[in-house]
């Protein structure tokens, strides 16, 4: 897997760029990928190629604003064998995810940067992180695709989990399909 450093504010596009580039895709990067779908800046921040932006003075809305059916639709048009599902946080935070599930996805966490890096003037900025593997029951290693402070981390699970809801982020999975596979999703209420 070749890891790529995220521009200011495309944290999400740089680690899904690095999922498209794993299984083969590389006709998009971050900032592609930031034209596709759009990016909200602050108003005195340009990044250079990118023109599908909307501006905002609220750094809670700074980043990417996708959804996992916008993610789905973009997979089928360009015939790219994943489906995204997406969990969304949960208020008591706690996420039953089996860890054999998790073999052969790829999980994208979206969280409040503050929160898990123990920052209080960072609190209300989203961030992204890609899971690379479980180091125990209760810490993982994951992605950080920066810019600041990018590379490998091991987070607890529940410091990760308190950072999901206090952002009201959540989990996307990416799975590979075959492809011929039904791309539909069917959601079991508990």
């Amino acid at each position: 897997m070749r890891f790529v450093l995220g521009e200011n504010y495309l944290c999400f596009y740089s680690l899904l760029e690095i999922v498209l580039d794993d299984i083969g895709y590389y006709n998009w990067d971050q900032y592609s990928l930031a034209n596709i779908f759009g990016v909200v800046l602050p108003n005195d921040y340009i990044i250079s190629g990118v023109d599908n932006v909307n501006i905002s003075d609220d750094e809670r809305m700074y980043g990417a604003h996708i959804n996992y059916i916008e993610i789905n639709k973009f997979f089928e048009e360009n015939k790219i064998p994943l489906k995204v599902s997406y969990i969304l946080s949960n208020p008591y935070g706690e996420y039953d995810i089996d860890k054999e599930y998790l073999d052969e996805k790829y999980c994208i966490y979206t969280y409040s940067y503050g929160s898990l890096y123990n920052e209080e003037d960072k609190r209300q900025i989203g961030h992204a992180s890609l899971f690379l593997n479980y180091i125990n029951d209760n810490e993982i290693e994951m992605y950080d695709p920066g810019p600041r402070g990018a590379g490998r981390k091991k987070v607890k699970l529940y410091r990760l989990y308190d950072a999901i809801y206090d952002s009201r982020g959540g989990i996307y999975i990416f799975e590979k399909v075959q492809k011929d596979m039904n791309r539909s999703f069917f959601f079991k209420k508990r």
